[in-house]
């Protein structure tokens, strides 16, 4: 059989694939979003838009909110430490069989942005661009402890279904807080860091702040993960937004 470059493009199993499309989208990405949701739908978008070089469509589907009961398996049940009664992933990617389950956190700080909508400036601007700030989205402390809530969530679905075998958790923000911080070490949420360089693995549990146990309970996590962040530089003249660092951190679960 020939080896042509279409063969070529089609190689690998839909995990690789999707980590490719992932990083495309990242770099090619010029948009600075409102919040969480609007980056899950272009993502989305994205990835159902995503063809080979020959025209075919990569995946057979992609799906939003997808949706698990928690007693679905009673392996899930079991590994599960959170109170609630339904699992929820941000997409579902699948091709032959397989699927790849991609988790999404995106937090900001206040921006200010000069918003245009239907082509026009809000009306007390004067045709000048109102300047318009995009609220901070949560505690930073919260956010990192969500995120690595969503990795233990990928690895219970990798390790309950044969037909997953493994996913993606993103992190977007303009925080650059999350990429440095917290340098002290006892600071209650030093251990469900995402700081640059950290090697995170096992137990995660708060440091002297036993009330958060209630609500965000402790857990472990079964791999080893290196914190690597990259940084993108976005112009989005449709919200008057120039030359804003977002960081992004993308890990392979």
């Amino acid at each position: 059989m020939k080896i042509t470059k279409d063969i070529i493009d089609q190689v690998g199993d839909v995990k690789s694939h999707v980590l490719r499309d992932i990083k495309s989208f990242l770099e090619n990405c010029n948009r600075f979003f409102f919040n969480e949701r609007e980056l899950q739908m272009h993502l989305a978008i994205y990835l159902k838009q995503s063809k080979y070089n020959n025209g075919n469509y990569k995946y057979d589907y992609v799906d939003v909110e997808y949706h698990i009961p928690r007693d679905f398996k009673p392996e899930i049940d079991k590994a599960y430490p959170w109170n609630t009664n339904m699992l929820s992933y941000d997409i579902m990617v699948s091709r032959a069989g397989e699927f790849v389950p991609i988790e999404i956190k995106y937090k900001l700080k206040d921006v200010d942005c000069k918003l245009t909508r239907c082509g026009e400036y809000g009306e007390e601007s004067s045709g000048a661009g109102a300047t318009r700030t995009i609220s901070d989205q949560g505690a930073r402390d919260l956010g990192c402890y969500g995120f690595w809530k969503d990795v233990k969530r990928v690895e219970i679905l990798r390790d309950s279904f044969k037909s997953v075998n493994g996913g993606f958790v993103l992190f977007l923000t303009n925080d650059s807080g999350y990429v440095n911080l917290p340098t002290n070490k006892d600071v209650s949420y030093y251990n469900f860091r995402i700081k640059q360089g950290s090697v995170i693995s096992g137990n995660l549990e708060w440091q002297n702040h036993p009330k958060m146990e209630k609500d965000y309970p402790s857990f472990k996590i079964n791999g080893c993960y290196d914190i690597d962040w990259r940084n993108l530089n976005i112009n989005d003249n449709t919200k008057g937004i120039n030359n804003v660092d977002l960081h992004a951190l993308l890990l392979e679960i």
